[in-house]
């Protein structure tokens, strides 16, 4: 979060231990953020999750249609990868750090 923002990216975490994090709202699922902000699209989801607890989100994760996907290391799931392909997500093997570091992100 802190090293997207030095880059002038705003993002939005999703983790339901969290009301806040780093002064912003913190959305207890990908649902939960949909429900607030219908009207807003979603550029970029980047994963930190493992594979157990994001097969659980697939549904509402797809639901999303962000444009791409970054899977960081150690969060890659084949079947969430597919599903977000079916419905037209770039789907990346990746890791934002150093993604953003490059100037690849």
């Amino acid at each position: 979060m802190k090293l997207l923002a030095t880059y002038g990216f705003d993002a939005t975490p999703i983790n339901p231990r969290f009301s806040e994090l780093l002064g912003q709202p913190c959305y207890a699922s990908p649902s939960a953020w949909q429900q607030k902000n219908p009207d807003k699209t979603v550029d970029t989801v980047s994963f930190y999750l493992n594979p157990a607890h994001s097969t659980k989100l697939i549904e509402e994760l797809v639901d999303l249609r962000p444009r791409r996907a970054i899977f960081n290391p150690g969060s890659e799931n084949p079947e969430l990868a597919r599903r977000l392909r079916e419905v037209g997500t770039e789907v990346l093997e990746d890791c934002t750090l150093v993604m953003l570091e490059a100037g690849r992100f």
